[in-house]
């Protein structure tokens, strides 16, 4: 009887489905990201690089199978495929907006289970000329 609910147990927990959760770090303070976070709006030819965390709240180590960013103007920094995360444990990655046109844009980032979608917007970078005399020189 102990034999059988034991093999009952040990097959339960390898069928749990994995405990994922996704956070962005700010000033070393973990903030849940449901299902979108923004980076909001910079200008053309600068980016920002946000840090996030991926943290296993279940009671069984996963493994990490998937991990990816689909969408333009956004990157991952960091892969760390392949690996699993301790029952607790965390997964710290860089998320960097860098794109090369003005306008809005969206990228969805997977990992086994979790799902979200980032997004943000770039302005046209605005340009100062002074006249020397001579012709407009660009400043910026």
């Amino acid at each position: 009887m102990i034999a059988r609910l034991l093999c009952m147990v040990l097959a339960t927990a390898c069928c749990l489905p994995a405990q994922l959760q996704l956070f962005v770090v700010q000033n070393n303070t973990e903030a849940r990201i449901s299902d979108q976070y923004g980076f909001g709006t910079i200008s053309l030819g600068d980016d920002r690089t946000i840090p996030f965390r991926l943290r296993n709240a279940g009671k069984v180590s996963t493994p990490l199978t998937v991990f990816s960013l689909a969408g333009q103007g956004f990157s991952l920094l960091h892969d760390p495929l392949p690996q699993s995360v301790a029952a607790g444990g965390k997964i710290d990655f860089n998320i960097r907006f860098a794109p090369d046109e003005s306008g809005f844009y969206s990228a969805n980032f997977t990992a086994d289970g979790v799902s979200a979608i980032v997004h943000g917007s770039v302005l046209a970078a605005a340009t100062v000329a002074l006249d020397t005399g001579g012709g407009l020189q660009a400043l910026i």
